[in-house]
């Protein structure tokens, strides 16, 4: 019984393996204006994914996500925002076509750990989740490669906040929608 139990592990393992794909998506934006009142506005956003396959079809994958956002406006000399993000969570991708170019991508990101500075206030560190999707054209460069642009919406929500030893319940949120460019690697 043992034996066979194990042959079983095996095979899925083998079957999970053979269906499993990596993506590497990112994009960074720098926006300077110098006119009577400077400003600058830089958007970092990138994302790192792994998928397994959950059909014969390949269409549709479930997998890990981490990303990491960071956002720094600075409307004057004297006022700067600056909100950096880590999150991990769970999403699920169809791929709409049999040539694997179009996709739609959902997740949730249930760790989020993130840190928050303002002009004339105490920094603090923020905890939350959030929740994302993204279309994407990504076509077939080489063998197992795909490359394109996706469109990202993704809303980060924060629940608590904590000042040094201090923590508070707060209703934050920060939402945003981006190209990005995507790369993978599909086995």
């Amino acid at each position: 019984m043992k034996k066979v139990l194990i042959l079983i592990l095996i095979f899925c393992a083998q079957n999970t393996l053979a269906a499993l794909f990596a993506e590497l998506s990112g994009i960074s934006l720098t926006d300077a204006s110098t006119t009577s009142v400077d400003s600058a506005y830089t958007k970092l956003y990138y994302s790192v994914d792994i998928y397994a396959n959950l059909d014969t079809k390949k269409t549709l994958f479930a997998g890990f996500h981490y990303d990491q956002i960071s956002f720094t406006d600075q409307a004057t000399a004297s006022s700067e925002y600056s909100l950096s993000s880590q999150d991990m969570g769970l999403m699920g991708m169809w791929i709409m076509d049999k040539a694997g170019t179009y996709s739609l991508t959902l997740g949730y990101n249930l760790i989020q750990t993130g840190s928050l500075s303002m002009t004339g206030s105490t920094d603090a560190d923020l905890s939350g989740s959030a929740y994302w999707g993204s279309l994407g054209i990504t076509p077939q460069l080489g063998n197992s490669i795909y490359a394109g642009i996706k469109l990202l919406y993704y809303q980060a929500n924060y629940t608590k906040k904590t000042v040094g030893s201090t923590f508070t319940d707060v209703s934050y949120s920060r939402t945003f929608m981006l190209p990005i460019f995507s790369i993978s690697f599909r086995y």
